[in-house]
């Protein structure tokens, strides 16, 4: 069983965020995780930044393009269709 206290209470809120800021800038430049959180007021939560874009750029619904780096957590974002 998981403690809620410890999971982030804007996680969706978050998430929609992070998503409106690639879809309505367009993107046609990659951003790093660190520029997004900024971007969105949460430069402490990159970590869940990170995760959330990696949701995002996996799922097709979603018109966000991931371009792979190594590590992982150095990979960049953009607009994608």
């Amino acid at each position: 069983m998981t403690d809620e206290s410890n999971c982030p209470k804007n996680l969706t809120e978050k998430f929609s965020q992070a998503q409106r800021f690639t879809i309505n800038e367009k993107l046609s430049i990659e951003v790093s995780i660190e520029e997004i959180a900024s971007a969105i007021g949460a430069p402490e939560e990159v970590e869940m930044v990170f995760k959330l874009m990696e949701h995002a750029s996996a799922n097709v619904d979603h018109p966000v393009k991931k371009i792979p780096a190594d590590p992982p957590f150095r990979s960049r974002y953009q607009y994608g269709q």
